[in-house]
């Protein structure tokens, strides 16, 4: 991967500095993406381009909704063709993602990082998903991995996490 994208509500443009920088330098990419939402007045602009770091690239707008945001991403993203990993704005990655990125991503395809925190299974996600797991050897690390299929949605992504315990 060769960019590192990330996206949060205007209130939450801290997190740029204390999660989003730590990331893209972790995995040493080359080019940082910020897409910032609830951005409608140019003294909000004045603000991010003192609080977001030079190096980064700043996309904002008004779509007033995470998912929205999100279909941007990924429709400026086929557009450009670009070799990316969207994290949310308030994960940390594990160092051993950068090693283990390109193996998963010629197996898999795509692959979806969830945070530590985040709970799986039909009870969370109202039995939208069917959900396995599965223990993945990649590079030699080792990670626990849930694949998830959405009900008519054909091929399945992968969603990884530390196991935890």
């Amino acid at each position: 991967m060769d960019t590192l994208i990330t996206y949060l509500p205007f209130y939450r443009v801290h997190e740029v500095v204390d999660y989003f920088m730590v990331n893209a330098r972790l995995l040493g990419v080359r080019r940082r993406l910020v897409y910032v939402d609830n951005v409608f007045k140019d003294r909000q602009l004045e603000l991010l381009r003192r609080i977001i770091p030079e190096e980064v690239e700043v996309r904002y707008g008004n779509w007033r909704d995470r998912n929205l945001t999100f279909m941007r991403i990924v429709r400026d993203a086929r557009e450009e063709g670009l070799d990316a990993l969207v994290v949310d704005s308030d994960n940390l990655l594990e160092p051993e993602l950068a090693s283990a990125d390109g193996e998963l991503v010629s197996r898999y395809g795509y692959y979806t990082v969830l945070d530590h925190e985040t709970r799986v299974g039909p009870s969370s996600l109202r039995g939208a998903l069917n959900w396995v797991r599965l223990r993945l050897m990649v590079s030699r690390l080792r990670f626990t991995a849930t694949g998830y299929r959405a009900c008519g949605r054909g091929s399945s992504s992968l969603a990884l996490s530390r196991r935890l315990g």
